[in-house]
């Protein structure tokens, strides 16, 4: 049974018989549609996409073609109905935004590469996870360097460490290491902060790429460096950057057993938009796997064919900052504005591999797109050339949406650097606006519902230039009037716990100060918080091995890392979640809350 919320809309109006509806009965739906869609828009404030596309009407004709961008963007191919020309020009556009080799040119390693994607940053996560993995595996390169095609391993000088594990290609086309080494050097491991975007879990699972949890948990259950247990992931800072010290010492447990890493920063992360340290970070990164052979290796990618490579590959999800944070850093330095500093995460950066983002969150399309990049020299040779498309196959989708590449190209044909400049200045400083106001609004909120000493009642946070505000989630009917995000962060408050339910709202291009003062205002009256259910204390409590609880132990996963939890479970009038098992017995988590399932 469908769980979707209440539009107003008879579930039967939008029934599709066999026979097909009136054009009256279709009309109708539309209308209805429009209303609630419209009711929505006005106040759509807690998610990460820009609703000013009021200047897109230009575009309207191309609505009656079928415009696909299949196969590579720098080949024409045989589908002729396409925009491809628009779409290079948007990728060197953000080539220059991200400071890598442009134009494109197929002969040149540092050159980028790149193309629009079909889906939103997931695609382009899922893209730039599945070339480090095959890099680091050491499959074919696209373009092989050209003296590396006639190296074999006669005559080819070894460059790095000598200890680093030659791979070769067999015939039937899989990998295996050299007689007498081990085989970690061809296995890769991820690794990412607990404020990434959920899509890199499901993309590691999909490519079967391993976490550091996953092997650590196998291969070394109790050696784990940051303490007694494995986390899932990289620890994040109260802001949610990636904590560094946890990051290196994580990687490096890895890198003297051989295995390359991969590592993924955010800038600007999905609740907190948080901008992860990546020069910081990878500087330090590289600097430690030098010590192991990592930063640079030959490998065997065929018989007798060596190239040389990183031991390692970074990969930048920018899903919302990509397009946005090189202007503020930019107008930093120029002391154009002066918030707080943004970090460089672009190709300015030498260990930077690749770098996504999305068209649907900052400069605004009518649906899901983004942008992969990466450079010439990193691109996988792909499993096949179909004569069919009369171009090469090295995209993730085949059929690629030529309409995102020109609606792309128009934003920014109309708008300036110095507008887009001003216009993110301005939407930063908004941003401080609301996490003034709201932090006010919770100082005095506290009587209002029995906490005459609670000055923090709305529990207000934002991260340093963040493009969102984060505080205490409000009722239901709110949270669905304004489309509002809403996540659990679990909290230690004198040795108690308690999960803490947050929502946050984003200042995009539609966000106006009005929109945050109505949001306010609603606040403000009598009922717009639950505090009961907004902050459920937690209780740990010993359950026996074989009970009712213990079976899911392994079956959800939930977020308390304080407690080291590893599952959860729903049951009757209360919500429980299963810690770490011992012999005999499991911890347990048990929320008391009578009114909400889990």
């Amino acid at each position: 049974m469908s769980n979707l919320p209440s539009n107003g809309i008879p579930p039967e109006d939008v029934v599709l018989r066999p026979e097909g509806l009136t054009e009256e009965e279709r009309l109708k739906v539309f209308s209805a549609y429009q209303t609630y869609l419209s009711t929505q828009h006005n106040n759509f404030m807690g998610y990460q996409t820009n609703q000013d596309l009021r200047e897109q009407q230009v575009l309207s004709p191309f609505l009656k073609l079928h415009v696909n961008n299949i196969g590579d963007p720098f080949a024409s191919g045989g589908f002729m109905l396409n925009s491809k020309q628009m779409e290079g020009a948007v990728l060197d556009y953000f080539a220059k935004l991200w400071h890598a080799k442009s134009p494109h040119n197929p002969d040149d390693g540092d050159s980028y590469w790149g193309y629009v994607l079909s889906m939103g940053s997931t695609e382009g996560n899922m893209y730039g996870l599945w070339q480090a993995r095959d890099y680091l595996q050491g499959k074919t390169l696209y373009r092989e360097p050209p003296a590396t095609f006639a190296a074999s391993a006669r005559n080819t000088r070894r460059r790095g460490p000598t200890n680093v594990p030659l791979l070769y290609k067999s015939g039937c086309g899989r990998f295996r290491t050299k007689v007498g080494t081990e085989d970690s050097s061809r296995k890769p491991i991820a690794f990412f902060s607990e404020d990434t975007h959920y899509s890199i879990t499901k993309i590691c699972r999909v490519l079967e790429l391993p976490t550091f949890y996953d092997v650590g948990t196998e291969k070394y259950s109790s050696e784990c460096p940051l303490g007694d247990e494995w986390p899932q992931t990289v620890p994040s800072t109260e802001d949610g950057t990636i904590d560094i010290p946890s990051l290196l010492k994580l990687v490096e447990f890895f890198a003297r057993k051989g295995h390359p890493p991969i590592v993924v920063f955010n800038m600007g992360s999905t609740f907190k938009c948080a901008y992860d340290p990546v020069e910081e970070a990878g500087t330090k990164l590289v600097e430690m796997l030098r010590k192991y052979g990592l930063d640079e290796r030959r490998i065997e990618y065929e018989d007798g064919k060596f190239d040389i490579r990183t031991g390692y590959w970074i990969h930048v999800d920018a899903a919302l900052g990509g397009p946005y944070v090189p202007l503020l850093h930019a107008a930093y330095e120029k002391k154009l504005y002066t918030g707080p500093e943004v970090p460089k995460f672009d190709f300015a950066l030498p260990f930077v591999h690749s770098i996504n983002t999305s068209g649907h969150k900052w400069p605004g399309v009518p649906w899901p797109c983004g942008l992969f990049m990466t450079k010439v020299k990193y691109q996988i040779k792909p499993p096949s050339d179909p004569a069919y498309i009369s171009s090469p196959d090295t995209t993730f989708a085949g059929s690629r949406n030529g309409f995102s590449a020109i609606i792309l190209w128009d934003f920014y044909a109309r708008l300036s650097i110095e507008h887009l400049t001003n216009t993110v200045i301005a939407k930063e400083k908004l941003a401080g606006y609301a996490f003034q106001k709201l932090t006010e609004l919770s100082k005095i909120l506290g009587p209002k519902y029995g906490r005459p000493d609670d000055t923090d009642f709305l529990w207000v946070g934002r991260s340093p230039a963040a493009m969102t505000v984060r505080f205490r989630q409000p009722v239901k009917n709110l949270v669905s009037k304004y489309s509002l995000s809403c996540e659990s962060i679990n909290v230690d408050r004198d040795g108690t716990p308690y999960q803490q339910d947050y929502a946050h709202i984003y200042i995009m291009y539609h966000i106006s100060e009005a929109m945050i003062d109505a949001l306010l205002a609603d606040f403000a009256k009598d009922g717009a918080f639950d505090p009961a259910s907004s902050e459920i204390p937690i209780e740990i409590v010993e359950v026996q091995q074989g009970s009712e609880f213990d079976e899911d132990v392994s079956i959800l996963r939930s977020a308390l890392p304080m407690y080291s939890i590893i599952a959860s479970h729903h049951s009757g009038q209360f919500r429980a979640a299963a810690a770490s098992s011992s012999k005999g017995s499991s911890k347990v988590v048990v929320h008391h809350d009578n009114s909400r399932g889990f």
